[in-house]
């Protein structure tokens, strides 16, 4: 007889190791984060649209606070894509990366991530 926890782990790990799948005309990993993995813990501050309201990122790693930038993207603009992204240069003891980002309705929105804790 098979454990339960074994089919459990099983299960767990196909699903982690299953495709994402991408869109056709779309091969960045980081255009398609599915809004699922949208953890609101990792975030503060304000709506991005500004550096004075920039998203506030808690992710200290460089990986993991970059690929969260395009969570919160997904989430917070469904079907919007990440046609740019710039890294500013340190501003009064912060640095942010500044997101280009065309929306499911094709206008454009600049959004501000202040990453300065993946540099501390």
């Amino acid at each position: 007889m098979i454990n339960r926890s074994f089919i459990l782990s099983l299960a767990v790990a196909v699903a982690m190791l299953a495709p994402v799948t991408w869109a056709a005309d779309d091969s960045s990993a980081h255009n398609t984060a599915p809004r699922s993995a949208f953890n609101p813990a990792n975030y503060s501050g304000g709506n991005g649209l500004s550096k004075a309201t920039a998203v506030i990122l808690k992710i200290a790693s460089d990986s993991g606070g970059i690929a969260s930038e395009y969570v919160w993207v997904a989430h917070a603009y469904p079907g919007s894509k990440v046609v740019e992204q710039a890294l500013t240069t340190w501003d009064h003891g912060k640095r942010y990366d500044l997101l280009t980002v065309r929306t499911a309705d094709q206008s454009t929105v600049e959004l501000w991530f202040d990453i300065s804790l993946m540099y501390k």
